[in-house]
């Protein structure tokens, strides 16, 4: 067993693995302390276009990315999954959407917290924008179908627990030839555990088997370990790219696009002995898996 001092961690099965106290703060994304808080902390007007600048450049991209595949952002109804703090729907009302609806189903997301976006995004759009913020799930939702041209989302895949009910639903509530846009942080890349789930090793929320995950954290960082492990075990659904992309398939959406983001700098840090060891715990692993932080894709309902 490890102690607190000495630098290493044994796993059930003896391996001894080194850790670096600088990993998780040099790689990990930030903890934003949960959508619900993310409006009240911007005060300043100036502060709020900043951001909104930044957000934009997202929507920016994944307006040209469809436009590539033939999907106009233009007059189109957007469900937005994973509606965060609400500058997403504010860009895309911004781009000529007709509409925006914003989903999430986490507890945070409450009708109190949704009518606040719905105040952000008029304030920021017009008192007319078309917007609406309800608490719904993309894998079991109570929305109509075959309403929506366009299905976007940011920083929420990696999320969503169920993907291919996700898929499925996508197919039910687009319109014929609509669109699907999700950027999102794969499991498997160096930050793919995110803020609570970054240990002090790389990729070490893919090399450690999970029980040997839950050791790590009660004994490395106890404070916040309960924390970690419901996070890790409700709010990561730990798939590759390529079983997404099976789920893509089996539910009758057409892949137009599937663009990983390669990052060299992570690839550099990707030993023989780090790969092997992911492997072992999650067999079908392949490198494109561990050394992209993004992916972005685009699909169509045919």
């Amino acid at each position: 067993m490890t102690t607190m001092t000495d630098g290493i961690f044994v796993t059930s099965d003896g391996v001894r693995l080194v850790l670096d106290p600088g990993h998780r703060a040099s790689v990990r994304p930030a903890d934003g302390g949960g959508y619900a808080s993310g409006l009240e902390r911007i005060e300043e007007p100036s502060a709020i276009e900043r951001h909104l600048q930044s957000v934009d450049r997202r929507v920016v991209l994944a307006e040209n990315l469809l436009a590539l595949h033939g999907h106009s952002m233009s007059g189109r109804d957007v469900l937005l999954v994973g509606a965060a703090d609400g500058a997403e729907a504010v860009c895309l009302l911004r781009r000529g959407a007709s509409s925006v609806t914003g989903i999430d189903f986490g507890e945070h997301f409450t009708p109190e917290s949704a009518a606040l976006r719905e105040r952000f995004v008029r304030a920021h759009t017009g008192a007319s924008a078309r917007v609406r913020f309800m608490h719904d799930d993309i894998a079991s939702s109570g929305l109509e179908g075959d309403r929506f041209g366009l299905i976007m989302s940011w920083q929420t895949l990696e999320h969503v627990l169920d993907v291919e009910a996700c898929m499925g639903e996508s197919v039910r509530l687009l319109t014929a030839g609509g669109g699907v846009y999700h950027e999102y942080n794969p499991f498997f890349s160096i930050d793919g555990g995110h803020a609570l789930v970054t240990l002090d090793m790389a990729w070490g929320h893919a090399q450690l088997r999970e029980a040997d995950l839950k050791r790590y954290l009660h004994e490395r960082r106890p404070e916040e370990a309960e924390r970690a492990i419901s996070f890790y075990e409700t709010a990561l659904n730990g798939l590759s790219q390529s079983l997404v992309r099976e789920s893509i398939d089996r539910s009758g959406l057409q892949t137009n696009a599937w663009l990983p983001r390669f990052r060299a700098e992570d690839a550099l840090l990707l030993t023989p002995e780090i790969f092997d060891r992911v492997r072992s715990v999650h067999p079908g692993i392949v490198a494109s898996d561990l050394v992209s932080r993004i992916v972005r894709c685009v699909l169509t309902k045919a």
